[in-house]
């Protein structure tokens, strides 16, 4: 009997102590008729023992382990993909727990939607016990605060912060895939570029803009673990930067006037932002006086990212 398979792919730096959760929940995963599951599992250069522990965990599936020791979160996806032999590629990382119907459910997202390129689900934080998160966490990456939209499928045709993945939960259909090595390896935790991530991002633009719809799936679901640190407002204002530096990094190609033209639009984005902060801490919300400031902290970011590509450009003049 033929079958169609479905590949998920993990990479792990020294994860060891974070992995036995999410292998557990991989073999308890509800696995449809006719669909055969292989777990490829990228090892990016641990010291740790994570070897041992996944080639003797009992998965229930089939496991494809590959070893990546140069560091890089891209670099590590792009090996997974090349490693892969699935139509549909299911993507979570080390510190996530898989909901039993989880793969089932982008089984089912990407039979009934045929035109979709790549698919994200919902993404339910979990935080140690005895932390509240402050409220305005709110305002923190979906891979943080767990946002997410109502309960039935949405399909997006362009490209917005509501329609992009987030690498700990989303699947991406092979044929739609730019390339073997799709993920840009500038970005990312270990990339060239220097920031957390962006990657997953610049990879759902593409796609979208090759022609291909992205969907919201909500019946696909995973729990990540967010360690305290990562709800500190210092960690935010990292993130927010790096989030800046990278779509600078990803979304300009142009010329050396194009790039005075978007530089000049993002100052004045920034002392918008940061005269809203200011006022927002004064006459408004503590919550909007954060949020402001975050958004300060990310065009400050894409500032960064864009002098660095307007001084790449003009260095081949």
């Amino acid at each position: 009997m033929t079958c169609r398979t479905l590949s998920i792919v993990v990479c792990s730096r020294n994860g060891r102590a974070r992995l036995i959760p999410l292998l557990a929940s991989v073999a308890a995963l509800r696995v449809p008729a006719r669909t055969c599951v292989e777990l490829v599992f990228v090892d990016n250069g641990s010291n740790d023992g994570t070897r041992e522990l996944v080639l003797g965990f009992n998965h229930g599936v089939r496991l494809t382990y590959v070893h990546e020791p140069t560091p890089g979160h891209s670099r590590a996806l792009n090996h997974g993909v090349e490693a892969s032999s699935g139509e549909v590629l299911l993507f979570t990382d080390d510190d996530a727990v898989v909901d039993a119907d989880w793969l089932a459910g982008y089984a089912r997202a990407a039979e009934s939607y045929p035109d979709g390129g790549y698919f994200f689900g919902v993404i339910r934080p979990v935080f140690p016990t005895g932390f509240t998160p402050p409220a305005w966490t709110r305002l923190a990456p979906r891979s943080i605060s767990g946002r997410y939209q109502g309960s039935d499928a949405i399909r997006y045709r362009r490209f917005s912060r509501d329609s992009y993945p987030i690498g700990v939960n989303m699947a991406l259909r092979r044929s739609a895939l730019p390339s073997q090595r799709p993920f840009d390896e500038r970005l990312g935790p270990g990339g060239r570029a220097g920031v957390m991530d962006g990657a997953d991002t610049y990879l759902g633009r593409r796609m979208i803009e090759a022609g291909f719809a992205a969907y919201y799936i909500p019946w696909a679901i995973v729990t990540h673990r967010i360690p305290a640190e990562r709800v500190g407002w210092n960690y935010l204002c990292a993130r927010a930067r790096s989030s800046g530096f990278a779509s600078a990094t990803y979304r300009y190609s142009g010329n050396g006037g194009t790039a005075v033209i978007s530089s000049l639009r993002l100052w004045s984005r920034l002392l918008r932002a940061r005269m809203l902060a200011a006022t927002t801490a004064v006459f408004g919300s503590s919550g909007d006086a954060r949020r402001w400031s975050l958004e300060a902290q990310k065009v400050e970011g894409a500032i960064a990212g864009l002098a660095g590509r307007m001084k790449r450009v003009w260095k081949t003049l």
